[in-house]
């Protein structure tokens, strides 16, 4: 799980200074940040096999893995759109991914219900 986290968070870091940066369109900070996606939604996945007995959290994060891996998608076709549409579907994004991220961050039972299923499996 922190080799996702690390990953992501090097390509999230990567796209936020490429942003930043004048000399880079935002088609390519799209293409740097889709890796995050597909971490993100990757871990996601990951966690659903975790959460066995927990019905609600493990529909929730499948559901939100898809929609990142989608996401990761979507932002790999983003050298073939506009400027402004690849603002727009990095905006969607950025929304998307905070909002799972402060699920997770308020409702920290999720976090309880993985590290307690795992440690029920050993």
């Amino acid at each position: 799980m922190a080799s996702y986290l690390l990953l992501g968070v090097l390509s999230l870091v990567s796209g936020i200074y490429l942003a930043i940066s004048d000399r880079v369109s935002l088609q390519t900070v799209a293409i740097v940040v889709s890796p995050h996606a597909f971490l993100f939604g990757v871990a996601q996945l990951r966690l659903t096999s975790h959460v066995r007995h927990h019905r609600e959290s493990r529909k929730a994060l499948f559901a939100c893995g898809l929609v990142e891996l989608g996401s990761g998608l979507a932002l790999l076709a983003g050298w073939r759109l506009s400027v402004g549409q690849v603002a727009v579907l990095l905006g969607y994004v950025a929304s998307l991914t905070t909002l799972q991220l402060l699920s997770i961050l308020f409702y920290p039972d999720i976090l309880k219900k993985t590290s307690h299923s795992r440690t029920s499996i050993l």
